[in-house]
């Protein structure tokens, strides 16, 4: 029996540039830890500083406390679905973050916050792993070097862009930058689904 025919090279460089563009969500969402939590909480919800560190140690208590069991039985099994969980988890995380900066519910501030951030730590947890496999699995040209620049790209992009587009939109208005995240991250997992990585269990020769 002939073995199945192999996908066009191309269809392996158009699936691994869905990767990069999927990835770009939670690259933004790593600089939106880091730049724009702490502007949130301090300027548009006016917080005192500490609220940003307090919910920089609920991300590493979560994540330091269950990254390592989901990494070892959860996403790496199932990327795709890993991908788009987490995509959901990061979605709700920032409608989160938007809910104190409504006047009417500004009161909920430190339980939105929390709640947020716990989901935000929920979704890196799922999306880290995932993403890593799907970068070097998803073709099988995915280990290589141009590839692997591709994917390295993405983040070097979002990271160079994630400070002025975050502060942009947030002078622009206190719900804009996690609006637009969380419709990054739908976005993603409407792409998810594609992200299928070749059935390396096949038969090589099937009777």
């Amino acid at each position: 029996m002939r073995a199945p025919r192999s996908e066009p090279r191309s269809d392996h460089t158009r699936r691994y540039l869905l990767l990069v563009a999927v990835n770009l969500p939670y690259v933004l969402a790593q600089a939106a830890l880091s730049v724009l939590v702490a502007l949130y909480a301090t300027r548009a919800l006016g917080l005192p500083a500490s609220a940003a560190s307090l919910l920089f140690v609920v991300n590493t208590v979560i994540v330091s406390g269950c990254s390592t069991v989901v990494t070892a039985h959860l996403a790496p099994k199932a990327p795709p679905r890993a991908v788009a969980t987490g995509y959901l988890v990061m979605a709700a995380g920032m409608g989160a973050f938007m809910l104190p900066a409504l006047p009417s519910l500004a009161f909920t501030a430190w339980v939105a916050l929390v709640t947020a951030i716990t989901l935000f730590s929920v979704a890196e947890i799922l999306l880290g792993p995932a993403l890593s496999e799907l970068s070097v699995s998803l073709t099988p040209d995915a280990a290589g070097g141009f590839t692997q620049g591709l994917y390295q790209f993405s983040w070097a992009i979002g990271m160079v862009a994630a400070p002025a587009l975050f502060t942009l939109l947030l002078e622009a208005g206190p719900l804009l930058p996690w609006g637009a995240e969380a419709l990054a991250c739908l976005l993603a997992v409407a792409a998810a689904p594609a992200l299928k990585t070749p059935d390396r269990h096949r038969r090589r020769n099937p009777h």
